[in-house]
């Protein structure tokens, strides 16, 4: 499986770059003739503010990582890397991980400020809770998607070319995604399908399918209690008080029966991807 790694380019190019280093002359303004002021009227032009002599200009420090450097290994079953960088301009950070190259699979990697440990994050699992409040774009490092024959991996910062892979050049106007998209057709459908796939389960009630769940087991409970097939004294007392708290205690057959469809919901959503 060929691992190919995309970057931007450790020179700035394009537009903005070409308007920075801009060196044509300024099109000469239109002379505008000024009123001549009445007789016995003088024009005072306001005094200009004095410059500061204590007044300097500090650089601003960047917001999250910076000045990245990385070295890359292809291990068994998985793709280490080695970051080097700084956080907030001044704390450096060097760290290894490790991502792992799974068939039809997506990852994002970041870096947590709290613990200053590397967090590798499986984005083809949709799991809410796993969304750490420091998985922010400041702190973000890679993302790598899987396919059936080759491997793609961003690495942010404007760096060189790893040694050793295929590089390509992301543009300034894309991002990682959109960079992969465009590259193939094949990876391009599988994140359409992963977002899609996300956004139908977001509209899932998570609690109330827990909910429905403990519905069901609470009726599989009250089966084997009443069929008398439990001979164990410590299980049988455990049995009988979950059934005190069980949630169909008073819901009707038919009510029961409208909740557990929401499994089916939940489970032909996920059973398309």
């Amino acid at each position: 499986m060929s691992l190919i790694i995309f970057h931007r380019s450790h020179t700035k190019r394009g537009n903005s770059a070409n308007l920075a280093n801009k060196t044509d002359a300024p099109s000469k303004a239109p002379k505008i003739s000024s009123p001549t002021p009445p007789a016995g009227f003088e024009v005072i032009a306001p005094p200009l503010p004095e410059a500061s002599s204590n007044q300097q200009t500090k650089p601003e420090r960047p917001d999250g990582l910076s000045e990245f450097k990385y070295q890359v290994k292809e291990v068994e079953k998985g793709v280490r890397v080695t970051l080097e960088a700084k956080y907030l301009g001044l704390i450096p950070v060097k760290e290894t991980f490790r991502i792992p190259q799974q068939p039809w699979s997506m990852f994002n990697v970041f870096y947590q400020p709290s613990t200053g440990k590397i967090e590798v994050v499986n984005s083809t699992a949709f799991n809410p809770t796993r969304s750490h409040v420091e998985n922010s774009a400041q702190n973000f490092i890679a993302k790598m998607v899987v396919t059936d024959t080759e491997t793609l991996l961003y690495l942010r910062g404007r760096i060189p070319n790893i040694q050793g892979f295929k590089n390509i050049i992301v543009n300034d106007e894309q991002d990682s995604a959109a960079a992969f998209r465009h590259y193939s057709s094949k990876v391009k459908r599988f994140i359409e399908d992963i977002n899609e796939r996300r956004k139908k389960l977001g509209a899932v009630d998570l609690y109330k399918q827990i909910g429905y769940l403990e519905a069901q087991v609470d009726v599989l409970t009250e089966i084997i209690l009443s069929a008398g097939i439990v001979r164990d004294k410590n299980l049988l007392k455990f049995l009988e008080a979950s059934r005190k708290f069980a949630i169909q205690k008073n819901v009707t057959l038919d009510k029961l029966q409208e909740r557990l469809k929401y499994k089916q919901l939940v489970r032909g959503v996920d059973s398309s991807y």
